[in-house]
C-alpha cells in the first residue's frame, strides 16, 4: 500500500485545506464537552461564581489566534449559562419549599376553627 492509498481521506482533506489557505482546527484546540451533575446545589453555584474568569490585562497585543479567542468564549459561556440554571433551579426549589412549608402550616386549622365555632 502507498502512503496515498492508505490515507486518501486524510490527503484529500490536506490537500483541501492547503489550497484553501487555512489549516483546520486541532482537536486540542476544541472545547471539551464538560458533563454537569444533574442535581443543583448551592455549593456548586458558589464554586462556579468563586472560579468565574476574570479577563486579565495583557501586556502586549499579540493574539492567540482566532480558535483560541473562539474556544474561551464558548468555555465563558458555557459557564455563565450554568451559573444561569443553577440560579434559576435553586431559586424554583427555594419558592417551593416555602410554598410547601407555609401550607404544610396551615393544614389542619380549617378543621380546628370549624370545630371551635361549633
Amino acid at each position: 500500500m502507498s502512503i496515498g492509498e492508505n490515507k486518501a481521506g486524510a490527503s484529500a482533506t490536506a490537500f483541501a485545506s492547503a489550497a484553501s489557505g487555512m489549516e483546520a482546527p486541532a482537536p486540542e484546540a476544541q472545547a471539551p464537552a464538560v458533563e454537569s451533575p444533574d442535581i443543583a446545589t448551592k455549593a456548586e453555584l458558589d464554586h462556579l461564581v468563586e472560579t468565574r474568569p476574570t479577563p486579565a490585562p495583557e501586556m502586549h497585543l499579540t493574539p492567540d489566534g482566532w480558535e483560541a479567542g473562539e474556544v474561551n468564549r464558548q468555555v465563558a459561556v458555557a459557564h455563565e449559562r450554568r451559573i444561569v440554571d443553577l440560579n434559576d433551579r435553586l431559586q424554583r426549589m427555594r419558592e417551593t419549599a416555602e410554598r410547601d412549608h407555609a401550607i404544610a402550616r396551615l393544614e389542619g386549622h380549617a378543621r380546628v376553627d370549624f370545630e371551635r365555632s361549633r
